[in-house]
C-alpha cells in the first residue's frame, strides 16, 4: 500500500468512527452537521494518538485497530442513520464544486506542497523533528533554550503556540510511515470540505433551499484566500474557521432544543478553539460576550454592564489588571497594553491604519468583491434576519467580532500587522465564514414566509 494511501486511510478511519458517535448523540442533527464536526472530532482523536503512540513501533496500528474494532461495533449495533437522498444529494453536489474548484490548489497539495516560512516554523518544525526523533521533544524560546542544558530542548521561536495542529502533521506522517511534507500536510485536504458541509448543515436546519447552499458553498470555496490556505497548506486559520462553525451551529441547536448532547457539543468545540490557534480566545470572548448579550438573566446582564463600566474607568484612571494562567500564558489588560493568553502583547493607542485595511478589503483580491457587495446584501437581509431562527447570536457575535478586528488594528501595536495584510487577513477568516452563514440564514423557511 502507498504511504499516501495508508495516511489518508489513518485519517478517515477516527473520522469515520466520531461521525458514528455524533450520529448517535445527536440523531437530530443534519447529516453534513454530523460529517463535519465527525472530521473535528476525528482529528482531535488523531493528535491525542500521535501523542500516546509517540515512541512505540506499533502504538498507532494498535490504537488504529481499537478505533476499527470500536467502529464495527457501532456499525453492528445500528449504523450511520443515512436519511433521505436529498441532504446526500446536495452534499455530493457540495463535493463536486469543491473537486472543481479546489482542483489546482490540491495538485499543489499532493505533488508540490507550497510551504510558506512562518507556517512550517510555527507548526512543521515540531512535528518534523518529533518523527525524527521518535520521541517526544520539548521546544523553548530564547531565555529557556539558552537556559537548558545543551540537548535537552530544541529552540522554537513559536514553542509557546498550541500543539494540536503539529500532532495532526505528526499523526499522519507517522501513519504514513515517512516524512514528507505533502503526506504530513494531507490533513488538509479535509479542512474544506468540512467547511462548507458545516454551512450546509448549519443552513438546512433553518430549512434553506438546496440551491441557496449550494450557491453559499460556492461562494466559500471561491473566496482567493481559501484556496491559498490549501495551495499553502500547513496554516491552521482554515482548521479555526470550521471549528469556530461548528461551535456556533452547536450553540444554535442547543439555544433551540435545550438539549444537553448539544450543550456538550457546543463546549466541546468552543474550548477546541484556542487549542488549534491562540486567536481561538478571541472568538471565545466574542462568543461568551454574545451569549451574555442575549441569554443572561437581566440581574446578571446589568452587573456584567457595570463591571465593564468600572472596568473601563479603571482603565482610563490608569489602573490595570493582570493574572498568570499557567500553561495557557498571561492575561492583561491596563492603559499600557493588552495581552490574552498565547498571543503578544499589544500597547495600547491609536495608530492610523485605515488605508491599509481599506485596502485589504477592497483592493486586494484575498476576498473578489465580497466586501464591495457585503453592505448591499446585509441591507438587503436585514428585514429578513428578524425573524430567521439563530441570527441574532450570529449577528451579535459578528459585531463583537468586528469590534475587536478594528480595536485590535486601529488602537494597538498590532496595527504594523495590517501593512503586510497578512495578520488582518487571517483575522478576517473567521468573521467571512459567519457572515456567509449569516446571509444564508436570512434565505431560511421562517425568514422568507409572512408573518
Amino acid at each position: 500500500m502507498s504511504p499516501t494511501l495508508q495516511a489518508l486511510l489513518a485519517l478517515a478511519l477516527p473520522m469515520f468512527f466520531a461521525t458514528l458517535c455524533l450520529r448517535r448523540l445527536a440523531p437530530t442533527d443534519a447529516i453534513s452537521t454530523s460529517i463535519a464536526s465527525g472530521i473535528l472530532v476525528g482529528l482531535a482523536l488523531a493528535a491525542l494518538i500521535a501523542r500516546l503512540s509517540l515512541g512505540s513501533s506499533y502504538g498507532l496500528w494498535f490504537a488504529l485497530l481499537l478505533v476499527l474494532i470500536a467502529t464495527i461495533f457501532l456499525l453492528a449495533k445500528g449504523g450511520l442513520a443515512l436519511g433521505s437522498r436529498g441532504p446526500w444529494l446536495v452534499m455530493a453536489a457540495l463535493l463536486l464544486l469543491w473537486l472543481l474548484r479546489s482542483w489546482p490548489a490540491l495538485q499543489d497539495l499532493f505533488w508540490q506542497p507550497i510551504h510558506a516560512w512562518d507556517a512550517y516554523n510555527v507548526w512543521t518544525l515540531r512535528a518534523k523533528v518529533w518523527f525524527g526523533a521518535g520521541e517526544w521533544v520539548e521546544f523553548a524560546r530564547e531565555p529557556q533554550y539558552i537556559a537548558a542544558i545543551a540537548g535537552s530542548v530544541h529552540f522554537s521561536a513559536a514553542a509557546h503556540y498550541p500543539l494540536l495542529v503539529s500532532l495532526i502533521q505528526l499523526y499522519s506522517a507517522s501513519a504514513a510511515g515517512v516524512w514528507e511534507d505533502n503526506l504530513a500536510l494531507l490533513p488538509w485536504l479535509f479542512f474544506l470540505p468540512a467547511l462548507i458541509l458545516a454551512l450546509d448543515g448549519l443552513l438546512a436546519r433553518a430549512q434553506v433551499k438546496p440551491i441557496v447552499r449550494l450557491a453559499l458553498g460556492w461562494v466559500m470555496l471561491s473566496l482567493p484566500l481559501m484556496q491559498a490556505h490549501i495551495a499553502h497548506a500547513g496554516y491552521a486559520d482554515t482548521l479555526l474557521c470550521l471549528a469556530l462553525l461548528v461551535a456556533l451551529s452547536h450553540w444554535l441547536l442547543y439555544l433551540n432544543g435545550r438539549s444537553r448532547s448539544e450543550l456538550l457539543l457546543a463546549l466541546f468545540f468552543t474550548a477546541m478553539l484556542p487549542l488549534i490557534k491562540w486567536d481561538g480566545w478571541l472568538w471565545i470572548s466574542c462568543l461568551a460576550a454574545a451569549l451574555a448579550l442575549l441569554y443572561a438573566p437581566p440581574r446578571l446582564l446589568l452587573v456584567c454592564w457595570l463591571l465593564l463600566i468600572v472596568g473601563v474607568t479603571l482603565l482610563v484612571l490608569g489602573y490595570g489588571f493582570s493574572m498568570k494562567l499557567g500553561p495557557f500564558g498571561v492575561f492583561e489588560l491596563s492603559h499600557e497594553g493588552i495581552q490574552l493568553p498565547g498571543m503578544t502583547r499589544y500597547t495600547l493607542g491609536f495608530r492610523d491604519s485605515s488605508t491599509a485595511l481599506v485596502e485589504t478589503l477592497f483592493l486586494q483580491p484575498s476576498w473578489n468583491l465580497l466586501f464591495w457587495v457585503a453592505p448591499f446584501l446585509s441591507l438587503l437581509a436585514l428585514g429578513r434576519w428578524r425573524r430567521a431562527p439563530g441570527t441574532r447570536l450570529l449577528l451579535v457575535f459578528l459585531g463583537f467580532g468586528a469590534l475587536a478586528f478594528l480595536m485590535l488594528f486601529l488602537f494597538t501595536s498590532a496595527a504594523e500587522f495590517a501593512e503586510t495584510a497578512t495578520a488582518s487577513n487571517r483575522l478576517l477568516m473567521p468573521l467571512v465564514t459567519v457572515f456567509i452563514a449569516l446571509f444564508g440564514l436570512s434565505f431560511a423557511k421562517d425568514a422568507t414566509s409572512e408573518k
